[in-house]
């Protein structure tokens, strides 16, 4: 892995489900880890849905590989400046336990 690919700082969150004061389910996300990424655009289209422009950008997010990275979950999703996105898969690359590969979906909705 080329450590100069590596140079902005991304964080990973977790959906979490907590009880407010009048005992309602309320979804906040956390913050898991904060790491070093590279963070690349692969592709991206817009399509039309319900009458409306959408746009879906895939993006392709490398990290080195340690046991904080390594529970990431796709479920969880990672935050880059005010850019949010939901993780679709996760590579180890070559099952070296080196690097990890998070093939995102930019999201849309905070």
């Amino acid at each position: 892995m080329r450590a100069g690919r590596l140079r902005q700082r991304i964080t990973f969150q977790r959906h979490t489900q907590s009880l407010d004061g009048y005992g309602e389910n309320v979804g906040t996300w956390s913050d898991l880890v904060t790491v070093w990424a590279g963070v690349e655009p692969v592709s991206g289209r817009e399509f039309f849905a319900s009458e409306q422009v959408q746009s879906d950008v895939t993006t392709l997010v490398v990290v080195r590989y340690s046991s904080e990275v390594s529970g990431v979950l796709v479920t969880d999703r990672i935050q880059h400046g005010a850019n949010y996105y939901d993780i679709r898969s996760i590579i180890d690359v070559n099952s070296r336990g080196e690097e990890l590969q998070f093939m995102c979906a930019k999201h849309s909705i905070q």
